[in-house]
């Protein structure tokens, strides 16, 4: 009981398939990492000139999406702020490419105060956090 040429030629053609997938969730996660970078940067200068209010880190939290072909890891910052008497919460993510590495960075962003954009007229709405010194904590931005 052997194999036939039929039999090898469908083995060969699921492998260059697996291989087609594989780029092309890699490509994809690309694009993905590189829209949510621009995206960032969009607002980063869209918050420019809002006005800044002090906060801090609420919340630091690692999430590792184990996927088929590919795996990628969010930290998430959480991040709490006050204006006029009312309390306003936000969160920031940050996608990386290695668990460890994003365990660094979100391990150095615990327990500090930072300063929040927020939106004139909008205090629930903000965008990015510095640390007090002006170095940036957080890299990423997300809206509440």
């Amino acid at each position: 009981m052997g194999y036939s040429r039929a039999d090898d030629d469908g083995r060969a053609l699921a492998c260059i398939g697996s291989i087609f997938v594989s780029l092309g969730l890699a490509v994809f996660a690309a694009l993905t990492f590189s829209f949510r970078a621009v995206l960032r940067s969009v607002r980063n200068s869209w918050a420019a000139t809002w006005p800044t209010v002090s906060g801090q880190i609420t919340t630091c939290d690692v999430k590792a999406i184990h996927g088929r072909f590919l795996d990628y890891v969010l930290g998430v910052i959480g991040y709490s702020y006050q204006i006029d008497d009312d309390y306003y919460s936000g969160y920031l993510m940050r996608q990386l490419w290695d668990e460890q590495e994003t365990w660094t960075f979100v391990d150095a962003c615990k327990d500090k105060f930072v300063l929040v954009h927020c939106k004139p007229g909008k205090p629930q709405v903000s965008v990015g956090a510095r640390n007090r010194s002006g170095g940036r904590v957080i890299s990423s931005t997300a809206r509440i």
